[in-house]
């Protein structure tokens, strides 16, 4: 007599939701996470000292104190400062918000044709934006 073994043929996975996410975000997150992180941190720096040095060095105000152009620009982007810095999701995700209004501003000082600043602007505060959106979602809680 002879012995057939049969083998038991599985069909292939579901190809849902949570397959293709596993599937494409689990052998990797925690690059992820670290690479925007970092880009954000550079983007937000960034984005800091360009408002440090714009009012100040590159194109000082005219008819405003530039202790008040500082106080309003800068100011936001203080307060959000400490648990971004310790990595805390909830403040990545207010910075995200707040870098928007940077980004209408800079889209603004670019239709004003203000100098090339307002591009800087722009592109920095889309940076830290999408990284910051990025972070989160590689952190997985809010």
């Amino acid at each position: 007599m002879r012995s057939t073994k049969i083998t038991r043929v599985t069909a292939p996975p579901a190809v849902t939701r949570a397959w293709y996410h596993e599937q494409m975000f689990s052998p990797q997150p925690i690059v992820l996470k670290k690479l925007s992180r970092l880009g954000a941190l550079i983007a937000y720096w960034g984005l800091f000292a360009l408002w440090m040095a714009w009012p100040t060095q590159l194109a000082p105000p005219a008819v405003v104190p530039v202790a008040w152009v500082l106080l309003t620009t800068v100011t936001p982007l203080l307060l959000p400062l400490r648990g971004f810095l310790h990595g805390r999701p909830r403040s990545h995700v207010w910075l995200a918000f707040l870098s928007l209004a940077y980004f209408v501003h800079g889209v603004l000082e670019i239709a004003a044709k203000n100098g090339p600043w307002g591009a800087v602007e722009t592109v920095l505060s889309l940076v830290l934006f999408f990284c910051c959106a990025i972070y989160v979602r590689a952190a997985g809680k809010c």
